[in-house]
């Protein structure tokens, strides 16, 4: 499994404060999972995408970059609600 770090926070217009904090929070809990349902402890990889939180086009250009370098479907681990149209616009291809 992939997972896919964007911690971005600049969509929110200050009301988002902490939200970049969030992938690592989340990476941090998956790696005290000790077994899945099938007893398997789950494996994953973990990739980051580079954030410029004074320019969202930027961002979201690197964010559907990284995506569609891919050749499975990553996991999307964000930041706030603006990263979402670059992850479904690369979703779609």
């Amino acid at each position: 499994m992939k997972l896919i770090k964007i911690p971005f926070s600049a969509g929110g217009l200050g009301k988002t404060l902490g939200t970049e904090l969030a992938p690592d929070k989340i990476i941090d809990e998956l790696k005290q999972i000790f077994l899945n349902e099938q007893g398997v402890k789950p494996e994953f990889s973990v990739e980051s995408v580079k954030v410029n939180n004074s320019n969202i086009t930027e961002t979201n250009e690197n964010i559907y970059n990284h995506i569609m370098q891919n050749d499975e479907m990553p996991i999307i681990l964000g930041g706030d609600h603006s990263i979402t149209y670059a992850c479904f616009k690369a979703f779609s291809k």
